[in-house]
């Protein structure tokens, strides 16, 4: 039953970073149903994956502990965490990108362009 209480752990200590990924879903989704465009778009596929990254990475401890109880020597649960941080921190750098492109598309499509009247935006 000790699993049970790093699940509990593990989701007492990420409830915020769900909280606010939750939130930019919510919002992005609103946004979205709008009419708002490409930018509202990444928006939503930047949150969607920064929250898979929090469900994912809540069951880490649970794996390492699960994965040496059941005969695997410490050097390769330890390579398996390794492998397993590296997939998490790739998910992370997805989920930042887009969102760093939706910011750029929303804000660089708001500021006139050289030549452009400022009124027809």
């Amino acid at each position: 039953m000790e699993w049970v209480s790093e699940v509990i752990f593990s989701l007492a200590s990420s409830w915020p970073s769900m909280l606010g990924w939750t939130a930019m879903f919510v919002v992005a989704l609103v946004l979205l149903s709008r009419g708002k465009g490409k930018a509202e778009r990444f928006m939503v596929a930047g949150a969607a994956v920064l929250m898979c990254r929090v469900v994912v990475g809540n069951g880490q401890l649970t794996l390492s502990r699960w994965v040496i109880e059941h005969g695997v020597s410490r050097a390769q649960a330890s390579l398996l965490a390794s492998a397993v941080n590296l997939l998490l921190g790739l998910i992370s750098l997805i989920g930042i990108v887009l969102l760093i492109v939706a910011f750029w598309i929303k804000f660089n499509a708001a500021t006139p362009r050289q030549g452009q009247n400022p009124q027809s935006l």
